[in-house]
């Protein structure tokens, strides 16, 4: 649509495209790259993470806990492929960052794939 929308008092009806999904594309492309997932799952959040992680073909996949929206604070889990806690961390969500990153390089020195 372009142009103005005219004021009718009617509800207005908006349509969305699902956009592509961008870490299936990585993972599918991945070689020896790595590639990290993240999911924030409210209904069985292991086995649904450990299924988006075997889909979307990742190198390992971060699985935050639904109270971390809003908050400053976090705590994550990052599994392995053959389902392995790999890691938790907790922390203000700068601080899992860091850790997070240092983990993922740590991984990619010692030849992790």
């Amino acid at each position: 649509m372009s142009g103005k929308i005219t004021k009718t008092g009617q509800p207005i009806v908006l349509e969305l495209t699902e956009p592509s999904d961008v870490l299936a594309e990585l993972g599918a492309q991945r070689g020896h790259r790595w590639v990290v997932g993240f999911a924030l799952e409210s209904q069985d959040p292991r086995n649904n993470a450990m299924r988006k992680l075997r889909m979307k073909n990742c190198s390992c996949i971060v699985l935050n806990d639904t109270t971390a929206i809003g908050s400053l604070t976090n705590s994550v889990e990052v599994l392995s492929p053959e389902s392995e806690t790999i890691a938790e961390i907790r922390g203000t969500k700068d601080e899992v960052a860091r850790r997070l990153m240092e983990l993922i390089e740590t991984s990619i020195a010692v030849g992790v794939n």
